[in-house]
């Protein structure tokens, strides 16, 4: 079992603030759970305020949703059919048929592989970056 210590919590937030290889444009919580709010209010203050501004909680309204990131941006075949018409099966189906599909040994056996000790980064031997940027490419002014 993994378990977060402080020194892991420190590194995903670098990665997923700094790092990670893709603009986050928003965050969008919906049907969170109930400790949600409490787990927030204690990550909240290691988050920048950029990434914090860009997280909407959304609670179990779908109304929200569609008013924050349109119903078109959602594909329909992904949608169940209480949604917009006929496109992948009702709620009922999909729930199944994922319930199915998670209790097949192929896949099982690959949730098992990927979560197990195989992957993962040696900090320890990983190269340090010694040198520090004091500007970003956009402030650059190239004669």
């Amino acid at each position: 079992m993994n378990v977060v210590t402080p020194k892991m919590s420190s590194v995903m937030f670098k990665y997923f603030q700094k790092a990670l290889p893709m603009r986050i444009k928003s965050i969008n919580e919906y049907k969170e759970p109930a400790f949600f709010d409490a787990m927030m209010a204690v990550v909240g203050p290691f988050l920048t305020p950029k990434i914090r501004s860009r997280q909407v909680l959304h609670g179990r309204s779908m109304v929200k949703i569609y008013e924050e990131i349109g119903q078109e941006v959602l594909p329909r075949e992904y949608l169940p059919d209480e949604y917009s018409g006929k496109c992948a099966g009702t709620t009922s189906q999909i729930i199944d048929e994922m319930i199915t599909s998670m209790n097949e040994k192929k896949f099982r056996d690959y949730i098992m592989d990927v979560s197990g000790d195989k992957y993962g980064v040696d900090v320890k031997i990983r190269k340090q970056d010694t040198t520090t940027m004091d500007a970003s490419f956009r402030k650059l002014n190239i004669d």
